[in-house]
């Protein structure tokens, strides 16, 4: 008798698995024992995933390097954009060539993102703040240290940088907004 108990409850367990239902899990503000259901491994698996608690990962070494390859690319595309296509048009309003910039910076950061292998998803909104700040404040660095910049870009580029914004300043829309 107990033997053919056992077998059959074993058999009902063989069946559930095979059916893709492996443990019943109860169903939240069900108090009696009617309110449970049967899951699959993969249902748990996603359960799992989305009761994990956020790790705030941004703020790890990755995160950091996010934002410094945010710097670089914008950099990148800075000196890419001379080399090609010379010195910006005096014509350009400051909007036109703010954007024109971003989006030289944003195709550079993709693509040293694919030859790198850098974590995509997490850290794209500390790569694009990298990019924002180099956008905004990398002028200085050419006052701080014009003959370095001469070195990589030319004089006449250091020159027209310098005298398109102003030291100690946020450049925004072609407008340079002074911090002090």
């Amino acid at each position: 008798m107990i033997g053919t108990q056992g077998q059959a409850s074993f058999q009902a367990r063989i069946s559930r698995i095979n059916s893709g239902q492996v443990s019943q899990v109860p169903q939240p503000g069900v108090s009696d024992g009617s309110g449970t259901c049967w899951i699959t491994h993969k249902s748990a698996r996603r359960m799992q995933k989305r009761a994990a608690p956020e790790t705030g990962r941004t703020a790890s070494p990755s995160g950091l390097f996010g934002f410094v390859l945010g710097l670089l690319a914008f950099v990148l595309s800075q000196l890419g954009g001379y080399h090609l296509f010379g010195l910006p048009d005096s014509k350009m309003t400051g909007d036109i060539r703010m954007l024109l910039d971003g989006v030289g910076a944003m195709a550079v950061l993709a693509t040293v993102s694919l030859v790198i292998a850098a974590p995509s998803k997490r850290h794209m909104a500390v790569r694009i703040a990298g990019v924002a700040v180099a956008m905004a404040t990398m002028h200085n660095l050419v006052h701080m240290a014009p003959d370095v910049f001469a070195m990589a870009f030319s004089a006449e580029w250091v020159e027209a940088t310098r005298a398109a914004s102003e030291p100690g300043s946020i450049l925004f829309r072609g407008v340079s907004i002074p911090l002090s």
